[in-house]
């Protein structure tokens, strides 16, 4: 894979579902089907200045981050949503969030490539 860094960790999955790989593919499918909106709502709600709803929104994408072991991204969104939530470093969302973007799709790359999706 990239750099040879491994970018998401599918063990919890693996571990709920008793490695049931059409379970898997799943969520792996139901995680794309979702990145269109998060992308989208996310840069409309920074641009609004409307972070409670910013911080809602990446709320909402964490658990798929999570269930995927998609790690390297959890902290950004982490920052993000404590950030909007408190509304503090509000200079720094900008810069969290293109980063956030570029990581989901690179990890939308990635599963394309392996799981045709």
């Amino acid at each position: 894979m990239n750099n040879g860094e491994v970018k998401y960790d599918f063990d919890f999955l693996n571990k709920i579902s008793g490695g049931d790989k059409s379970f898997i593919l799943e969520m792996v499918t139901t995680f794309k089907e979702m990145i269109p909106g998060f992308i989208e709502n996310s840069i409309k709600f920074l641009k609004e200045k409307n972070y409670d709803a910013l911080s809602k929104e990446v709320h909402k994408f964490i658990p798929g981050v999570t269930f995927l072991g998609i790690n390297y991204m959890k902290d950004d969104l982490t920052l993000l949503e404590e950030y909007a939530k408190k509304q503090e470093n509000i200079e720094e969302l900008p810069e969290l969030l293109d980063n956030t973007i570029i990581k989901v799709k690179e990890i939308v790359n990635i599963f394309e490539k392996e799981f045709n999706v």
